[in-house]
């Protein structure tokens, strides 16, 4: 069995999807002028990401997961639930507009962004890489498992050790690499080799460690993303365990991260770690009492607790920031500007100021008490840029900045045809693409970015003559340094 890797959508299909949410939105009672706004979206997104290379491309992968989990997941899950798609929100038709206006802005930015994707990519997978990538593999593997025992009180910002522990990218890489090759050399045959496992185990023991969700899905995901893009055939058996891993990470590890999450700064954090994964029942009970701001205003789109989708879906909170924009109220460029300035190192800005923008948008809706400035919120980038600027941030910020954002990472990346590199992104814009708010795109643009270049030029020439000592020579059948497509649907 293979799971489908697109990159191109067919626009007939597409269509035939918006038409048939369309009409289950009508039959279920959802407004028409919000329901054919629905349908013009996903219409918009698909232009866009067949535009960019689909998500074979970094570019195509933002706008994938930016278009399913921020509209298009929950609109199919309130059909579902027989509830009309404007419930529950504030404004529906003032948000729904900017969701659409906000999705041709990203539509005006893939057209501006393909015309400069460069040919060759500043990262490229050599034949020399090529023969290396299990000692760069173990390399990033050894540390990336390291980099999280550094404590927090020597990571201060502006340290050597504080950079350190920015480099997030070494364990997502080590598994990329370990699947990708093992999948390679095997000619398809397996997916998973000892690095591979110990790759995935180590980020999983770390996300549950840290409570993180992120820590906790990447390693999963990461491996997944690898097999389709590569058509990997899964047998039976596969498909089950990863039904089960994802069952498992979704109805319990996700309300473990944000329940245990709340007590990252206790001395007895093991313990209480401990204590929560293994009595499920309090730790449903910890989890839905894990509400840091108002329970009237809590993310609820659906008429029931949905769990997991109740965390996904941020069209409410989005809806809340349009609404406080429309009484008047507009933040201006100061985001924008605070972005560029944060470049600006701490050896020359010693008190450069952080500034959580989350919190601060959270703060201005009424979701947080007085004293609470430290809790972020995840607000999306077309209520943003429209708390900005209006649909002037929407129609011209928002293709000016993600397209450079496009430009930067694909001449840094390129495509997944010139080697593994791009995986590393796409793993990382699954998250961001969906709460991601557009003063955090310059950011991405110039920091996350450098941090993947220093992260691979590291393992190239640093961390693989270590990971030499971990790996066994042995023959493998060449490996072309362009992977040819089959019928554009896959890595052959």
């Amino acid at each position: 069995m293979r799971f489908p890797y697109p990159e191109f959508l067919p626009l007939k299909y597409v269509v035939l999807f918006a038409a048939l949410l369309f009409c289950g939105q009508i039959l279920v009672g959802t407004d028409a002028y919000f329901a054919s706004c629905v349908f013009a979206h996903i219409i918009v997104f698909a232009i866009a990401f067949n535009l960019v290379g689909g998500l074979y491309r970094p570019s195509g992968a933002f706008i994938f997961f930016n278009a399913v989990l921020v509209l298009i997941l929950p609109q199919c899950a309130k059909v579902l639930l027989g509830e009309p798609a404007q419930s529950n929100l504030h404004l529906p038709d003032r948000t729904i507009t900017v969701y659409l206006v906000g999705e041709i802005g990203i539509l005006f930015a893939a057209l501006i962004a393909r015309r400069f994707f460069p040919q060759k990519p500043l990262l490229v997978l050599s034949e020399q890489d090529v023969e290396k990538i299990p000692s760069m593999a173990w390399g990033a593997f050894l540390l990336g498992a390291v980099i999280p025992l550094i404590p927090a009180q020597y990571g201060h910002s502006g340290t050597a050790l504080s950079f350190l522990r920015q480099l997030a990218f070494f364990l997502p890489l080590s598994t990329i690499l370990a699947v990708y090759y093992e999948i390679k050399t095997s000619q398809g045959r397996r997916s998973l080799n000892l690095l591979g496992l110990l790759s995935i185990s180590v980020s999983l023991v770390w996300g549950i460690y840290g409570a993180s969700r992120q820590g906790i899905f990447t390693p999963v995901v990461a491996y997944l993303l690898v097999c389709m893009a590569m058509r990997f055939r899964f047998r039976m058996q596969q498909v089950v365990a990863i039904a089960i891993a994802g069952f498992i990470c979704v109805a319990y590890l996700n309300p473990y991260a944000l329940a245990a999450r709340n007590y990252r700064s206790s001395p007895n954090l093991i313990d209480i770690e401990i204590n929560l994964l293994s009595n499920p029942s309090a730790l449903r009970n910890a989890s839905k009492q894990d509400d840091t701001f108002d329970p009237a205003l809590r993310n609820s789109y659906y008429n029931s607790d949905m769990g997991f989708l109740d965390r996904l879906t941020l069209l409410p909170v989005n809806a809340l920031l349009i609404e406080h924009a429309d009484a008047g109220y507009r933040i201006g460029w100061f985001p924008i500007i605070a972005a560029f300035d944060n470049f600006i190192p701490h050896v020359i800005w010693p008190n450069k100021p952080d500034i959580n923008f989350g919190n601060q948008y959270a703060h201005t809706v009424g979701m947080l008490g007085s004293d609470d400035y430290t809790t972020g919120i995840s607000f999306g980038m077309f209520s943003e840029a429209y708390y900005i600027a209006g649909w002037f941030g929407l129609l011209v910020a928002i293709p000016l900045l993600v397209g450079a954002m496009f430009i930067v990472v694909e001449w840094v990346v390129g495509s997944l045809h010139q080697g593994p590199w791009p995986f590393v992104m796409i793993v990382y814009f699954i998250h961001a693409a969906s709460d991601a708010i557009l003063s955090q795109v310059p950011v991405i643009m110039v920091t996350i970015t450098a941090e993947l270049v220093i992260t691979v030029v590291v393992t190239r020439y640093i961390l693989a003559p270590i990971g030499n000592f971990f790996t066994v020579t042995k023959r493998q059948p060449h490996l072309p340094r362009r992977m040819p497509v089959r019928s554009g649907s896959g890595i052959s």
